[in-house]
């Protein structure tokens, strides 16, 4: 009898503990695969003098992005103007600008393991946010100005900012080493998700203070990784795996000191942006840290909370704006 029992008291806690595991939602039966439409090779013709009986082509099949991309991002104006022909054939035939078009097209010939990635990707939103449409996705090449441009209906991917680390032109550029570490492909779907949550679900709070800023940007990496769950923690934050490390080594010693430092609750801007904006480090934690290393704090709030409160949804944690209330619900123990 005592073994039946401690075999049943084994099976039981066993079926306890796998219920307890994150598990992936089964996404096979949802419909969706994502074309990405690349504006660079339709620009970037073989023929420049013929972009002038392209043009209505390329403005139909980019819609709003299209002027958005000459005239805020490469800033050559709306293609209605009347000198628009002439700019757009100085920015295709602009020296530095067509050799970055020639390692765009070197570094991704085709782009087929993207549309994979963004349609596995965004086949989990889906699942979580069924009513939600999904964005149109570009590619394109602006002289290294932006990384993603998110719009209402639409999704942008800058190639030229992921040509790797070893591109010639982000030393010539004299891009900080701590962001040419990210200037790779295989940061773009984790990138993109990023973007497309910060846009869909940006900051709000009645209170701005240092660990509201946290929180939500905890939020956001938390997003991430549910419509990325097989990615490693380094793409999610865009760290190495030495900085990952980090974190979780000096876990609490980061939450310790900024209760010490009566920091949590901080309002002034300087201060939030030490903590959670990019950099080389993080000012107060040494040279060591990475950057943002409070986000990375957050997140792991944003775990505890989910995880003490199973029956909050990942659509209800996005549509939560009381970080305050996140946080005492979260009981957040490093």
């Amino acid at each position: 009898m005592m073994k039946k029992l401690f075999l049943l008291i084994f099976i039981f806690l066993f079926l306890i503990s796998c219920t307890k595991k994150e598990r992936k939602p089964d996404i096979s039966n949802i419909s969706l695969n994502i074309k990405i439409n690349r504006l660079e090779k339709d620009l970037f013709l073989e023929n420049i003098e013929n972009i002038a009986d392209s043009l209505d082509v390329i403005k139909k099949k980019y819609g709003v992005f299209f002027d958005l991309f000459t005239s805020g991002i490469i800033r050559i104006g709306h293609s209605n103007s009347p000198e628009f022909i002439n700019n757009i054939k100085s920015f295709v035939t602009d020296y530095t600008v067509y050799q970055a078009y020639e390692s765009t097209i070197a570094t991704y010939p085709d782009i087929n393991d993207l549309e994979k990635q963004l349609t596995k990707a965004f086949k989990y939103y889906k699942y979580y946010f069924p009513e939600k449409p999904i964005p149109a996705i570009f590619t394109y090449i602006s002289g290294f100005n932006e990384s993603i441009i998110v719009g209402d209906t639409f999704l942008a991917i800058g190639l030229d900012k992921y040509l790797g680390r070893d591109s010639k032109f982000y030393k010539l550029l004299m891009v900080p080493e701590y962001l040419i570490t990210n200037m790779h492909k295989d940061m773009i779907i984790s990138d993109c998700i990023k973007a497309w949550a910060l846009t869909e679900y940006p900051y709000s709070d009645s209170v701005n203070n240092l660990i509201s800023n946290s929180i939500y940007n905890g939020k956001i990496h938390y997003f991430q990784k549910c419509m990325l769950p097989d990615a490693p923690d380094s793409i999610i934050m865009g760290y190495t795996k030495e900085q990952i490390e980090w974190c979780i080594k000096n876990e609490k010693k980061m939450w310790e000191y900024l209760i010490e430092q009566k920091l949590i609750y901080d309002k002034s801007l300087s201060s939030i942006n030490n903590f959670t904006k990019d950099g080389p480090f993080t000012k107060d934690f040494g040279r060591k840290s990475p950057g943002r290393a409070v986000n990375w704090l957050g997140w792991q709030i944003i775990k505890a909370y989910m995880k003490k409160n199973i029956e909050i949804s990942l659509k209800e944690l996005m549509n939560e704006n009381d970080y305050q209330k996140i946080l005492l619900k979260a009981k957040y123990r490093p």
